[in-house]
């Protein structure tokens, strides 16, 4: 239990730190426009990954139980069923 949380805190931390160091060479090399766009284009991924409502993880679940299983003929129905969702 304790090392998921370290492991968590690690994969927040961490893109944080990176960001801290490469977000100013960056502004410094793009110019305040060109990372205006940038950071724009950032915001609107994060925007419809949070309509995602967890679909991803979900996909990532079930693929991993079903193959730990040794049920890998039932992937693929899987995969179609979460493609079909994210179509809609």
């Amino acid at each position: 239990m304790r090392s998921n949380i370290w492991w968590s805190a690690f994969g927040t931390i961490v893109p944080l730190l990176a960001a801290v160091v490469a977000i100013p060479p960056l502004i410094k090399a793009m110019g305040d426009a060109r990372f205006g766009v940038l950071s724009l284009a950032w915001v609107l991924v994060g925007y419809f990954g949070f309509f995602d409502l967890g679909l991803g993880r979900a996909l990532t679940h079930f693929i991993a139980r079903q193959s730990g299983d040794g049920k890998e003929e039932k992937i693929s129905a899987i995969v179609r069923s979460g493609i079909t969702l994210r179509k809609r």
